[in-house]
């Protein structure tokens, strides 16, 4: 969904997958999809939680550096 810019579809499938996987290695990976998403529809408020969330969670994911600096695009 997300590289045919269904950014809703996308957003709901990245939590879907988190619940159903969230022990999973690949969850910040979907935190920071999931956030993406909420950007590019225009959730700004939305995108910074995730972003936060997986800074918090994840802080040695390579994940959180990018969401590091989607931060900081953000403000």
């Amino acid at each position: 969904h997300f590289g045919k810019k269904d950014y809703a579809s996308a957003a709901l499938e990245y939590n879907e997958y988190r619940k159903r996987s969230p022990k999973d290695t690949h969850v910040p990976n979907a935190i920071f999809q999931q956030a993406q998403s909420l950007k590019n529809m225009g959730k700004k408020g939305e995108a910074k939680l995730f972003f936060q969330d997986l800074i918090d969670r994840y802080p040695k994911s390579p994940f959180a550096g990018k969401a590091k600096s989607e931060l900081r695009k953000l403000k």
